[in-house]
């Protein structure tokens, strides 16, 4: 009993950590007193991938970088930039790959097309390969036989 109170213990710590930790990413000291630019750098912030971290946004990264972004792109729409200005200042300084989603545009067009082009290929492959399968023999439940059908 003493090694199950033990193990839910660390399991529920472990869980804490884990969990616990996305929903502190964004500090309470950073957020900005006017909740229309709040808004605004919190809708960028969505958009943009945290350059240290693996499949986070700004939002929700902890790591140091991530917040300098965040003031970052706080103090450009607290000076009077639109969302456009600061997206076309971070493409401009950082490149496409530090947004989530990638522009459509011809550059990035296979990125956009490929998946759709392999997906329409394995499906035709599929259906000759199911046309030419041979047909199964059915049962004949009478005769305990196949017949040929």
């Amino acid at each position: 009993m003493r090694n199950f109170k033990s193990l839910s213990l660390v399991f529920s710590v472990l869980y804490a950590l884990t969990f616990g930790a996305a929903h502190a990413a964004l500090s309470p000291y950073e957020i900005s007193e006017n909740p229309a630019i709040e808004s605004a750098a919190r809708e960028i912030f969505s958009e943009v991938r945290c350059p240290v971290c693996t499949h986070q946004n700004l939002m929700d990264s902890e790591a140091d970088l991530s917040l300098d972004l965040r003031n970052l792109i706080r103090g450009k729409l607290e000076s009077g930039e639109s969302q456009a200005d600061v997206r076309q200042f971070l493409r401009a300084t950082y490149g496409d790959d530090l947004f989530l989603k990638p522009p459509v545009e011809a550059a990035t067009a296979p990125l956009w097309v490929l998946p759709f082009v392999f997906l329409a290929i394995g499906g035709i492959i599929l259906i000759f390969k199911l046309k030419k399968s041979p047909s199964p023999k059915r049962f004949n439940k009478t005769s305990n036989k196949r017949s040929k059908s």
